[in-house]
């Protein structure tokens, strides 16, 4: 099966290793896409133990197999030269690989080279290397030279000895010191020798000792001294003619240290054909043992990783196709035994098969060519039930070392479930196109330079004003008008260089009736790309925004109308002396016109003023009739009128102020913005009171006249007809003030919103949006707060029994959401009931409960703990306790993030927050809220803290 990767099966370092390389990013493509001649040679390569290598595609791409890793050595190029470019991985050497490599793409033939000078990097360094190699052309599906197989086994320390022999020919002692042999001369009728000083090091014995033959068997290998002995005793006699040749092992006496040596010599015989003498040498063969044992046992490997391979793999010799190997699979496939085919002709083991192939045997047989089928369909028989198989087969023909060809290999792989998955894939393509064509979305295929158009659906159809017939033709023959726009240019350059192009309201000329028509469009341009990841043409998908364009035109001008509007209503308040101001409630920021600020002392003044520099240069005396009046706006949706004393910013000087505005409120009915108008009207007080004062001085004088009297009133109530008629002129300039001013901030707020659910702004764009509703979030958060602080006045308000109990289940009920969202738990004890305002101890349980679970690190799970106990006034160390009272201490207890304790009155402060408002979210009124309510109740409150910890507040109310 070759769907997925099984193809790099190999359970080797290099299969691992080839299964996690990142394909995709490479030349050749993602590996599920490889062609099957590179998935089969792969699969031999992984599972072959001879040394391997591939250079593969045009940029020949590296592979190689863990046999090969081996002659990289320690410190080389592995695992970096796996998918690596033959020139980048071989740059010491590529001028020796690329031309064998050349020839065998350009000429398609196998090449040889025996004991090749190729230096390889390894161990750190350029070393000298010998190699015996082959490099082989593989053939892709269409016939091509696609890559080229390398095998080769190093030959660097065969060729380093026979360079040795070579240079030892001149002298023979030389020779034999330089080829390290070791040398012996036996007297076999004293059955002592002497040899070399190598070869006794080799035995271990001394240098100057004459050796007994005994002592000498003794060192050779008890596997070997009997074969061995038998051997020269063999040697030592006539008829045998005297000749020893023979490998076997030695072991050190002194080291311990093996050796493989092959000795060769003869035995010198007399007259009477007894033998005298008995010499010869011995080789030191360990390595070169070693290496051919490795060799023979990767030829075995080789050959059962032949016969266990998951494809077909068969070996045919002479021009009768007699059957030489045969693997596991195709025997499978034929449904034969080993015995019945091997070396018998083929087309007498499966006669039925002639007719298809004899014709390709014989071509292949005679020609060299090889023969490549793809995809052939043969009926099999698999668990009794016959079926329909596709295969891959490749017929090569086999060549001698004199290049004449002896026989033929057949590979051939089952494609059975790829053929079935393309099929599949074929149809899926035909519904995506069936899905594209049906999509709301105007979507269309473009291919080719020409770009014509391969699909197009209904939608793009319609814009385009064209039917069905376009298919087939390029896009600026149907629609010519587009050729002279910006659209061909982005349409080739996506074509050319594989980006994508995103263009947004663009502007485009289209023909309807032959009328031109301006129309705006937001477009995406994708390439659209085969399997092998080539880009054959474009995907365009489009939305007309043509009404949202004109659409916001039509905001611009309308701002710009705004503005132009704005810049005469500044115009007549500057003149009039008429200071306008707008606070937004949510951030506490004040904007005031320049005459607004010199009235109130800050005229150079140039930071953003809030909510705070207004209130504060109130006069403490009238602070709480100017806050009553504010709230009572907001409640009654009404004017906001009332005068009070500011003690100017910048001299401290006494000024009286009349303010009218309004609040304006969004679509939930939350206000979001209190505007209106102030003007001085400290000459009219002064007026009034000089006046008023020298009526006093003159009744004093004179005594009550009532003709004076008289004209006094008759005074004063002109004065107030004038102050009436005053502040009617200024509460119908606050309401058209009012209006005027937040019509505009409503359009840009609700546009805004539009705009930024419709545009793919920045993200620093979308933070300045976020702000905007993080901020009007604050803004309804405090209008809220300051209506429940107004109504905290008990003036108008029913008392009656109250179960605290029910109103701690109503809070809860209330913060729901909160409590859900923040997992928080509640232990609370049966509350008392009281005398008191329902709302308002609803509102106070609600508040408390609510911190409770704000203002907890969002890691940690809030608790809330209710307790309650009995305690006199006598035994309550607070100067707000009454002695003579008892009172029910409710404490209510939290695990948040606490506060010092030194804040612990200043937090009942209205607008007082402890933490910035990026931290927790919140007003700075709800706990002027709870201080008011126990006041407004004959209570008390403290509140205990300790950072990190937690917070407690108690709740003094009296009994009864």
């Amino acid at each position: 099966m070759t769907t997925s990767l099984q193809f790099l099966s190999g359970r080797g370092e290099m299969g691992a290793l080839m299964r996690a390389y990142d394909w995709g990013s490479s030349s050749i493509g993602a590996a599920n896409k490889w062609p099957q001649s590179l998935r089969t040679t792969l699969g031999i390569l992984l599972n072959s133990k001879f040394p391997m290598f591939l250079y593969w595609g045009p940029n020949l791409i590296c592979f190689y197999n863990d046999a090969y890793r081996f002659s990289l050595g320690n410190d080389g190029k592995h695992p970096l030269l796996l998918g690596m470019k033959g020139e980048d991985a071989w740059p010491e050497t590529w001028y020796l690989v690329k031309p064998p490599i050349d020839q065998v793409l350009k000429e398609g033939e196998a090449t040889w080279s025996e004991d090749q000078f190729v230096p390889i990097y390894r161990e750190g360094a350029l070393k000298d290397a010998y190699w015996t190699f082959s490099f082989s052309p593989i053939k892709n599906e269409s016939n091509q030279t696609a890559g080229v197989f390398l095998t080769l086994i190093e030959t660097t320390e065969k060729v380093n000895n026979l360079k040795k022999l070579e240079e030892s020919n001149d002298q023979l002692s030389f020779a034999i010191e330089a080829t390290e042999l070791g040398t012996f001369d036996l007297n076999p009728l004293t059955n002592k020798f002497v040899g070399n000083n190598r070869l006794k090091d080799w035995f271990g014995l001394p240098h100057e000792m004459e050796v007994d033959l005994a002592l000498a068997l003794n060192v050779i290998a008890e596997k070997d001294r009997e074969r061995v002995a038998n051997a020269i005793k063999k040697a030592l006699q006539f008829d045998s003619g005297g000749m020893y040749d023979i490998e076997y092992s030695i072991k050190n006496l002194k080291t311990k240290q093996e050796r493989i040596v092959r000795a060769k010599g003869r035995a010198w015989f007399g007259d009477d054909n007894s033998a005298y003498r008995f010499n010869g040498t011995l080789q030191d063969i360990t390595r070169q043992a070693i290496s051919i044992k490795k060799i023979e046992e990767s030829e075995q490997r080789f050959s059962t990783l032949i016969l266990e391979a998951p494809v077909l793999i068969t070996t045919f010799e002479g021009d009768s196709y007699k059957v030489a190997t045969i693997n596991k699979k195709a025997l499978e496939m034929w449904e034969k035994t080993h015995g019945e085919v091997i070396n018998k002709p083929l087309f007498e083991v499966l006669p039925q098969s002639e007719n298809e192939l004899k014709a390709i045997f014989d071509e292949v047989y005679t020609s060299g060519e090889p023969f490549i089928a793809n995809e052939i369909p043969i009926n099999v028989t698999r668990q009794g039930k016959s079926e329909t198989a596709y295969f891959n087969s490749v017929y090569q023909p086999l060549r001698d070392l004199n290049n004449n060809i002896y026989g033929i290999i057949l590979i051939g792989t089952e494609v059975t479930e790829s053929v079935n998955v393309r099929k599949q894939i074929e149809e899926s393509e035909k519904r995506i196109t069936n899905i594209l064509s049906q999509s709301i979305m105007s979507i269309g295929i473009l291919k080719g330079a020409d770009m014509v158009v391969t699909l197009v659906n209904e939608p793009l159809l319609k814009i385009w004003g064209k039917g069905p017939e376009i298919v087939g033709k390029p896009l600026f023959e149907v629609m010519p008008e587009l050729a002279s726009q910006v659209f061909p240019k982005q349409l080739n350059d996506v074509f050319t260089t594989g980006k994508p192009y995103t263009l947004n309201e663009n502007r485009m000329v289209l023909f309807t009736n032959g009328i031109p028509e301006e129309r705006f469009f937001s477009v995406v341009i994708q390439p659209y790309t085969e399997v092998d990841n080539t880009i054959s043409g474009v995907t365009v998908i489009g939305n007309e925004v043509t009404d949202y364009v004109q659409a916001k035109k039509q905001i611009e001008e309308n701002e710009a109308e705004q503005k132009k509007l704005a810049s005469y209503f500044k115009l007549a308040t500057d003149s009039a002396k008429i200071g306008v101001w707008s606070l937004d409630v949510a951030s506490s920021k004040l904007a005031w016109s320049e005459t607004h600020k010199a009235m109130w002392g800050y005229k150079d003044h140039y930071e953003d003023l809030t909510y705070e520099d207004w209130y504060q240069a109130i006069v403490p005396e009238d602070i709480a009739f100017t806050f009553q009046k504010i709230e009572e706006s907001k409640v009654n949706k009404s004017i906001y009128d009332v005068d009070y004393r500011i003690a100017r910013a910048n001299d401290g000087a006494l000024v009286w102020i009349k303010s009218t505005g309004q609040y304006q409120y969004d679509e939930f009915g939350v206000a979001h913005t209190l505007t209106g108008i102030s003007i001085d009207i400290t000459q009219q007080k002064m007026f009034s009171e000089e006046l008023e004062k020298k009526v006093k001085e003159r009744t004093a004088e004179l005594g009550f006249k009532s003709t004076q009297l008289e004209e006094v009133n008759e005074t004063l109530a002109e004065k107030n007809v004038e102050l009436e008629h005053t502040n009617a002129e200024l509460k119908s300039f606050t309401y058209i003030a009012s209006h005027d001013l937040q019509e505009p901030l409503r359009k840009i707020q609700i546009f805004s919103k539009m705009i930024k659910d419709a545009e793919n702004f920045s993200h620093e764009t979308q933070r300045y949006f976020d702000r905007i509703i993080a901020a009007s979030e604050r803004m309804q958060n405090l209008i809220v707060s300051l209506l429940q602080f107004s109504r905290t006045d008990t003036t108008e308000l029913k008392w009656e029994p109250c179960d605290l109990n029910l109103i701690f289940e109503e809070s809860k009920n209330d913060l729901n959401i909160n409590i859900l969202e923040k997992r928080a738990i509640f232990d609370c004890e049966e509350l008392p009931t009281i005398s008191g305002l329902r709302i308002q101890l609803l509102q106070l349980f609600t508040n408390l409960i609510d911190n409770a679970i704000k203002y907890t690190p969002t890691d940690i799970t809030p608790h809330v703990k209710i307790t309650v106990e009995q305690v006199n006034g006598n035994e309550i160390a607070h100067p707000s306790a009454n002695k003579l009272l008892a009172y029910h201490a409710i404490k209510i207890a939290d695990n948040g993030i606490g506060f010092e304790n030194e804040y612990s009155s200043k937090i009942f402060e209205l607008f007082q927050r402890l933490h910035g408002k990026n931290e927790f979210s919140g007003t700075g009124i709800g706990l002027s809220i709870v201080k008011k309510i126990v006041t407004n109740h004959n209570g008390f409150i403290i509140a205990d803290g300790k950072p990190n910890v937690g917070a407690t507040f108690t709740l003094f109310m009296p009994k009864g």
